[in-house]
């Protein structure tokens, strides 16, 4: 099937697509403020729907809120008309945002165990069965308006790659996106071709090749401060007043506006050398390098929980560690091969002052990670704290990838643990509750 082909099927039968696209055709004349994730996918599709609105003539103001969930504290006054929130859940809590007498819409890709009420919302992939990013969502929104252009495919993949929707190097890649993928592969053949260099954050299928999209999106990943706010404004004097989310928008927009050369790559750093961000963007890289190095031997001493069919449950248990969520993509692989293992799930406990953190990544398997956090997370609120509002506590993802986070101590970090060793009692018990 022609990408264009499966969109015009989406427009002809699905019909939160089509509320979708009614939404963003009548934003003419209006104040729009567009939020999204500050990870790879949240920072692509706040690119590409910050060109679609452009396109449509159409005033808006883009902001990244630290924090996945929304709240009201992330806007900065009321003059707006409508809110678009990309790739930062569609949760049964933002139905709080409908009493605001303003227009809203979702769009994400996340598990969520419920929709929230009088507010917008698209996620085709809300129980993780497609496997999609938000940048692909936006990327269909775009192509049904009839705005194409080489760079928002580009946009796309980037985040695509970044949620682990595809894996270029070992030609894996989510059926729901092939359509569009397929076609990509043929305009970018040189970014998406193996080579035989040192691997990425995102290479988890294997340790031998990386690609050139898998080099970049770790790049943007390393400079967006990868949805958990490693930032490096202390590390260096020429950082300490950058907003790394902005960059990395600013600077993808850049890429577009030079009319950048994609056949011209022939190293990573061809895609910063000519850019007027060269300086941050390349020291921010350097400085997430050498965090990486030193992180990835300690991810290594979780311990094997539990086998369970052909997919090894660890754990890790220790102080945060920068880069933590995603040091565990790969700290995975290297434990799962260690136990002989098909597959493995590591589950990286964290408590840091008042914030509790629970990161779970997989190389595939039976278990799903986006499950086991958003129980996790739900479990949490009724062991919350006196006085401690449900919205300091969220947790869902993806099969491979999923976060499940308490702020301001809303959980004791005991009762975090115990809800996890329930979990984990239920898998090793035969539930297929958390199986993907």
């Amino acid at each position: 099937m022609e990408y264009k082909k499966f969109i015009e099927e989406l427009k002809s039968y699905d019909a939160p697509f089509q509320n979708t696209l009614n939404f963003i055709r009548n934003l003419k004349d209006k104040k729009v403020y567009l939020f999204s994730h500050d990870d790879p996918d949240g920072i692509t599709s706040a690119v590409l729907m910050s060109r679609l609105l452009e396109n449509l003539e159409v005033e808006h103001q883009v902001f990244f809120p630290g924090a996945f969930v929304l709240s009201s504290k992330d806007f900065p006054d009321s003059e707006y008309d409508a809110a678009i929130v990309m790739d930062k859940g569609t949760l049964p809590q933002y139905s709080e945002f409908g009493d605001l007498g303003k227009e809203f819409l979702f769009i994400d890709h996340h598990y969520t165990t419920g929709f929230p009420n009088n507010v917008s919302y698209y996620n085709p992939n809300a129980d993780s069965s497609k496997g999609c990013s938000t940048s692909f969502l936006v990327h269909n929104i775009l192509t049904a308006l009839e705005y194409e252009s080489i760079f928002y495919d580009f946009f796309c993949l980037v985040g695509l790659k970044g949620d682990f929707a595809i894996e270029p190097v070992t030609k894996v890649v989510s059926p729901y996106v092939k359509t569009f993928y397929d076609e990509a592969e043929k305009k970018f053949m040189k970014l998406l071709y193996p080579m035989h260099i040192k691997p990425t954050m995102f290479d988890v299928e294997q340790r031998e090749k990386t690609c050139y999209l898998n080099q970049f999106a770790e790049l943007i990943h390393a400079v967006s401060g990868g949805g958990f706010q490693f930032f490096y404004n202390d590390y260096d004097k020429s950082l300490k007043n950058v907003s790394q989310p902005l960059l990395s928008f600013d600077y993808l927009r850049e890429i577009e506006d030079m009319k950048f050369h994609f056949a011209d790559v022939t190293s990573l750093y061809d895609f910063v050398n000519k850019s007027s961000f060269k300086e941050p963007v390349s020291l921010t890289y350097q400085l997430f390098l050498k965090d990486w190095d030193a992180g990835i031997s300690i991810i290594h001493n979780a311990l094997l929980l539990e086998e369970i069919e052909d997919t090894g449950l660890f754990l890790y248990l220790g102080k945060k560690v920068r880069l933590m969520p995603m040091l565990g993509s790969v700290a995975v692989f290297d434990l799962k091969t260690e136990a002989n293992l098909k597959n493995g799930l590591i589950v990286m406990a964290s408590k840091e002052g008042e914030f509790t953190h629970f990161s779970v990544r997989a190389t595939g398997g039976v278990l799903h990670s986006g499950k086991i956090c958003g129980t996790m997370a739900e479990n949490w609120k009724k062991l919350r704290q006196p006085n401690k509002h449900e919205s300091l506590i969220s947790g869902g993802g993806h099969p491979r990838a999923a976060e499940c986070t308490a702020k301001e101590n809303a959980v004791s970090f005991g009762n975090a643990i115990r809800s996890f060793l329930e979990i984990a009692a239920e898998i090793q018990n035969g539930s297929k509750q958390y199986h993907t």
